[in-house]
């Protein structure tokens, strides 16, 4: 799986295509992982595969984050409980299948380092920030949990 801003994929041309989006835009499968549907962007630019809304955040975690009542520390350790509270109680049952189906899986436990794998999964955000959002910790819960299950 790996991460892309949505703004730079649709604006690198058609999904298939790669330009300028650093080999992104020619994965297979696209899912959106925001709750709410970017601005600005039809739906006709943005061929998904799928919008898991249950692994976005909640309302007031994301409010509380954008705020800034939230550190991003603490805004991850919150989201990440929220994700493992969905999981136990079997709400993201679906969305897990759905991504395994398209073709996510973890990066290897023997990998020299923690770099998402290479399997035409693109997961979608709309975040300015690339490195504090919601999306790379739901990266690295996803690959964690994926892990996990691969594994039982």
């Amino acid at each position: 799986m790996e991460l892309a801003r949505v703004y730079d994929v649709v604006n690198s041309g058609a999904k298939g295509s790669d330009q300028g989006s650093g080999g992104k835009a020619e994965a297979d499968a696209w899912f959106l992982v925001d709750r709410l549907w970017p601005r600005g962007i039809t739906k006709e630019k943005l061929p998904l595969t799928g919008w898991p809304k249950e692994l976005t955040p909640s309302s007031d975690l994301r409010k509380e984050f954008h705020s800034g009542e939230l550190s991003f520390t603490d805004f991850s350790n919150r989201y990440r409980t929220e994700l493992d509270d969905a999981l136990d109680a079997g709400e993201l049952k679906d969305a897990l299948r759905e991504l395994e189906e398209a073709g996510a899986k973890p990066p290897r436990s023997d990998a020299k380092s923690e770099q998402t794998a290479k399997d035409g999964v693109l997961l979608l955000y709309g975040a300015k920030d690339t490195e504090h959002n919601h999306a790379v910790v739901l990266l690295e819960w996803l690959n964690a949990t994926l892990r996990d299950r691969r594994d039982r």
